[in-house]
């Protein structure tokens, strides 16, 4: 899409009681939703990750890593400990985990941490972790050269020219944009350019199929199925999407009250920005949102 006024005079109403942003695209650009100031600048929340993964997988189709690249090692665990913090065995063998672990969730580290809480070992369980990401980030960063404002600018925001959109400091959570901005990267996601076809169906399919797991906001799922950087809807149900989108869809939301998601089946991308973090409102509203989105398509 331009960046020029191709989403002005394309307005839509859904009743959102705090200040928002909330636009949709086609893979061939065509606005479909648009409402609320669509360049306003909001906290991306956990939608950043989706620019840092796709920065990431640039440097992998670059071959300054590999997603078989190793970037720590986890302690072994006692069978029993998946159900608890517990059962880092004092003379296991450290287990090594990869790139591809940390994308995916799969790495064994904690939600939060410092770069050394586990609660598994990889390949295990699909332990959502902010702090993967940010080893992620650090790792990127030692092998890139780059700070990761700079990395990512330059792997995927200033290609798509996303003018807004910037990651000061944690690539797990800390970037900022635009719902202009997001309908470019939902657009990116529909008809890659920037990854190959091959690379493209590696970040978009289920990476270790099968894998338990607690979805933020929506509890323990059977097979919580994630690709590299992102979620895949899946059968999951209830879920933040449409319930009917495909099962393809895929996408980010955020604490901060965020999402973007993209239906390649479909050929739709949405993208909802907020003042308020999520909450009550945005698990009860933003499915219904979603089916209104797709029937305006």
């Amino acid at each position: 899409m331009p960046w020029d006024d191709a989403i002005v005079g394309h307005v839509n109403q859904f009743p959102v009681p705090f200040a928002h942003s909330i636009a949709a695209v086609d893979r061939d650009g065509r606005v479909i939703w648009e409402q609320g100031d669509v360049t306003r600048i909001f906290p991306l929340a956990s939608v950043t990750k989706i620019v840092t993964s796709l920065a990431t997988l640039r440097a992998v189709q670059s071959g300054i890593v590999s997603l078989a690249t190793i970037a720590g090692s986890a302690p072994q665990f006692h069978a029993n400990s998946r159900l608890g913090s517990s059962g880092a065995l004092d003379n296991g063998e450290a287990m090594p985990f990869t790139l591809a672990h940390l994308l995916s969730h799969s790495s064994g580290l904690a939600a939060e941490g410092n770069g050394t809480e586990f609660r598994d070992m990889p390949g295990m369980r699909r332990i959502y972790s902010n702090q993967g990401f940010d080893v992620l980030g650090d790792f990127m960063r030692e092998k890139t050269g780059a700070a990761t404002s700079r990395w990512i600018d330059r792997e995927v925001a200033a290609p798509l020219g996303l003018r807004s959109t910037t990651v000061p400091s944690s690539p797990a959570r800390s970037g900022f944009g635009s719902a202009l901005d997001l309908t470019v990267l939902a657009e990116e996601l529909l008809e890659p350019q920037l990854l190959t076809p091959k690379m493209a169906s590696a970040f978009s399919e289920v990476a270790l199929p099968g894998l338990r797991g607690i979805l933020p906001g929506y509890g323990m799922q059977r097979d919580n199925t994630w690709g590299l950087g992102v979620e895949i809807k899946g059968e999951k149900q209830p879920h933040w999407t449409p319930s009917s989108a495909s099962p393809l869809t895929f996408g980010h939301f955020g604490m901060s009250g965020s999402f973007l998601w993209v239906d390649p089946q479909r050929g739709i991308g949405a993208v909802f920005l907020g003042a308020e973090p999520f909450g009550p409102w945005h698990k009860a509203n933003w499915p219904i949102l979603g089916e209104k989105i797709l029937q305006a398509a």
